[in-house]
């Protein structure tokens, strides 16, 4: 069985990216995620054969710089697991006892 854990650092300042920088608000922001590109992940995650393959992507919280936006909106990605599992996760913080959970289970 394999398993990919990836922290997607994304949203995180400082938004520069080869010596360039963005401004925090959401204009900034969305020239900055054209630079955050999954593509890399993606393309090593198809060398995995997907039979018993478990994947979570996840971020550690959402977008803070608008009073609008949520910042508990926080992107998490699931590949393998059962959805009643997965909806048992609430918040990101309950993703480390999942993944005890998960291993203790296939142990």
């Amino acid at each position: 069985q394999d398993f990919i854990y990836y922290h997607f650092f994304m949203p995180h300042h400082p938004y520069e990216f080869m010596g360039n920088s963005f401004s925090f608000d959401l204009n900034g922001y969305f020239k900055y995620y054209q630079y955050v590109s999954l593509d890399i992940l993606l393309d090593k995650i198809k060398c995995f054969p997907k039979e018993n393959l478990k994947i979570i992507i996840t971020g550690d919280h959402g977008y803070r710089q608008n009073p609008k936006v949520n910042p508990y909106n926080t992107f998490s990605a699931f590949y393998g697991f059962e959805n009643n599992e997965v909806d048992k996760i609430k918040k990101v913080q309950d993703i480390g006892l999942f993944i005890k959970n998960q291993i203790l289970k296939n142990n």
